[in-house]
């Protein structure tokens, strides 16, 4: 993708969602220059990942506040994965950081399971939420709340039952429901089927709605796989993480109550 469309994009769409157009007090707003800023992606799938030219771009827009490169970290769960979709590493070196868990952190006590978090989740100030949208055969959907499954050490523990209450739950506790400052939605691509073989959406998602941003991209995802003339039924009955999301007061999943605002750009 072009950066300087994907920067345009990610503007418009701040505007829209700060209903305003000096864009840097929005972001002056919402970071302080000293913290420690996360950027949590999604790279899971090789072929399907959060694209780094979204992450580079709010990366930039972070630095253009007065955030120092060196106290952003982009973060998934390894440098492996990391490196395959496309991130360059930077563990110490001047710059933007880049690099996957080196450690276990605070302990995440849900239903289901008890896990721990990274410690970078721990030691984070603020988290910039940069989902790719997917379909899930175990959730439904992955999307916002989703993507910080990628955020503790043992995931896998929190799969059963469609995962709910699990993400829910986990997406309610302090570490992300209080440094969570910004969601923003990289659906360039997105993957209604086979993570490997995304298809083009040319679409920012930018919310500050966990569970309102997950909705709105489960109907992307709706109208993508009925293209495809595939079921699109577990996607809504097994993303059962929204209402359960919505009834821990982290969001809506009512479209009546969702201000969703669309800017096109030529």
């Amino acid at each position: 993708p072009d950066a300087a469309r994907v920067r345009q994009m990610l503007d418009e769409g701040m505007e829209a969602l700060a209903q305003t157009a000096d864009l840097q007090a929005v972001w002056q707003a919402l970071f302080e220059p000293g913290e420690r800023v996360l950027l949590k992606v999604n790279c899971i799938a090789y072929g399907g990942p959060t694209q780094p030219a979204v992450t580079y771009a709010v990366a930039e827009r972070l630095q253009e506040a007065g955030l120092r490169a060196e106290n952003i970290l982009i973060f998934d769960r390894t440098d492996h994965e990391l490196q395959s979709a496309g991130y360059a590493l930077n563990e110490g070196g001047p710059g933007v950081q880049c690099h996957g868990a080196r450690g276990e952190g605070s302990e995440a006590p849900l239903t289901q399971a008890r896990v721990r978090f990274f410690q970078e989740i721990d030691n984070c100030d603020a988290i910039v939420n940069l989902p790719t949208p997917k379909q899930h055969g175990g959730a439904g959907i992955s999307v916002a709340m989703k993507n910080h499954y990628g955020s503790v050490n043992q995931p896998g523990r929190l799969h059963g039952d469609w995962c709910d209450p699990a993400i829910a739950e986990l997406n309610a506790l302090d570490n992300i429901r209080h440094k969570t400052r910004l969601i923003v939605g990289a659906a360039l691509k997105v993957s209604p089927a086979d993570w490997n073989k995304p298809k083009r959406e040319d679409a920012l998602l930018l919310s500050f709605d966990p569970v309102a941003l997950d909705t709105v991209a489960r109907e992307i995802l709706v109208r993508h796989r009925q293209a495809l003339g595939l079921d699109t039924g577990f996607l809504v009955n097994g993303a059962r993480q929204l209402a359960t999301a919505q009834a821990l007061g982290l969001g809506t999943t009512d479209a009546g109550h969702i201000d969703l605002r669309e800017v096109l750009l030529g």
